[in-house]
């Protein structure tokens, strides 16, 4: 599976589903957006669709860029969050977005991610990217 590069830093993303269709997560379809935002500047970003309704059948019509994982049990979004963090570091990911079903992530978003990942990318300490809250 492809993972997306934003300037020599990879990203996971993962989005912790229940009961629901990842077509009607607004989290999946706003990171498309974002993701075709990216344009040239695109390399792959990896999905993970993180289903907490334990043995929820595969959807059958998912890009090959996207993971998708269904739960034994539900943990809550800490296991899937866990779950993605053991994935993210076993492949060698340096960055690891976490999103709900429900977030709405703005057009533009990984292009900022981008910038500032690109800043950070020689620092050799944990940091995190914040978004803001608008309500």
């Amino acid at each position: 599976m492809p993972e997306v590069r934003l300037g020599g830093c990879s990203i996971l993303a993962v989005i912790v589903l229940y009961k629901m269709r990842p077509e009607n997560s607004t989290a999946y379809q706003t990171l498309k957006t974002a993701i075709a935002r990216l344009g040239l500047h695109r390399g792959v970003v990896r999905i993970l669709l993180y289903d907490n309704l334990p043995h929820a059948p595969v959807p059958g019509d998912l890009p090959p860029d996207v993971l998708y994982v269904s739960a034994a049990r539900n943990e809550g979004i800490a296991g899937a969050y866990n779950y993605a963090l053991r994935l993210a570091t076993r492949e060698g990911f340096a960055w690891l977005l976490t999103l709900d079903q429900d977030t709405q992530l703005p057009p533009e978003f990984l292009l900022g991610m981008r910038a500032i990942a690109l800043r950070l990318h020689d620092v050799n300490e944990a940091g995190a990217i914040v978004p803001h809250l608008l309500s």
